[in-house]
């Protein structure tokens, strides 16, 4: 038994693995909490989100701009300075959702 144990963890490691590798792109979890680098960003008093930022993305963040983009049906961009991917609206769930089932 332990060593199916054993053998569905290796599987399913080297799963993510490749599907890690594959992708163009990637989000650095935060070291501390492990937590994905995802943000809403609150405008104004009335407490309504505006945006959605996914901050440490590397590689090839345009792909993952379009991927989201179309997967969420919202507009977003890449802001130049710092490389943030900033979504409209409020799209928290949904995008550590999809980053997850990438096996970011």
């Amino acid at each position: 038994m332990f060593s199916s144990l054993l053998a569905r963890s290796a599987a399913a490691s080297a799963a993510q693995h490749t599907t890690t590798n594959s992708l163009k792109y990637s989000v650095t979890r935060i070291a501390e909490s492990g937590w994905l680098p995802v943000y809403r960003d609150y405008r104004r008093s009335n407490n309504m989100v505006k945006a959605t930022i996914i901050r440490r993305v590397s590689g090839n963040s345009q792909i993952l701009l379009k991927e989201l983009v179309s997967a969420l049906n919202t507009e977003g961009t890449i802001k130049p300075i710092n490389g943030n991917i900033v979504l409209k609206g409020d799209h928290l769930h949904a995008v550590r959702d999809f980053l997850t089932a990438r096996g970011l």
